[in-house]
């Protein structure tokens, strides 16, 4: 019966993980073939900007609208809440999570093309990958 030994299998394992550098150039190459600074601002605007400014406009919109009722309210500031139960808020915060979900999507098809510059074979992943994020 054969002895199975670890000594001499790690490095082979390794070694499969270790790109040179021409393998490194083309990933890079590949993937800023595809990369789009409009496409990365825009996303990232809808995602992470676009609610907080809606919030400030509506807050600026509201203050100006109700002058004078708000000065004799004795409340607390309750923008922030009446901002999130409008259908600005409903619309602007579902543009935010279709805007982060693509993104998601953008950042898998740069994983995929940069596994395909170096020979893996990931023609279905990214159509999976997509399928399953934007369908859950």
């Amino acid at each position: 019966m054969p002895v199975k030994v670890l000594a001499g299998q790690i490095e082979p394992i390794i070694s499969n993980f270790i790109l040179s550098r021409n393998e490194v150039h083309s990933i890079i190459e590949q993937v800023s073939a595809i990369l789009s600074v409009i496409d990365l601002a825009v996303l990232f605007a809808f995602g992470w900007l676009l609610v907080p400014y809606t919030r400030m406009i509506y807050s600026f919109v509201h203050t100006k609208t109700k002058g004078d009722s708000i000065k004799h309210d004795n409340k607390n500031d309750d923008n922030d809440e009446d901002f999130e139960n409008t259908y600005i808020f409903f619309a602007v915060d579902l543009l935010k999570q279709i805007a982060r979900l693509a993104l998601l999507v953008y950042a898998c098809d740069c994983v995929v093309v940069a596994l395909a510059a170096v020979g893996y074979k990931t023609e279905v992943v990214s159509k999976v990958f997509a399928k399953i994020i934007y369908t859950r």
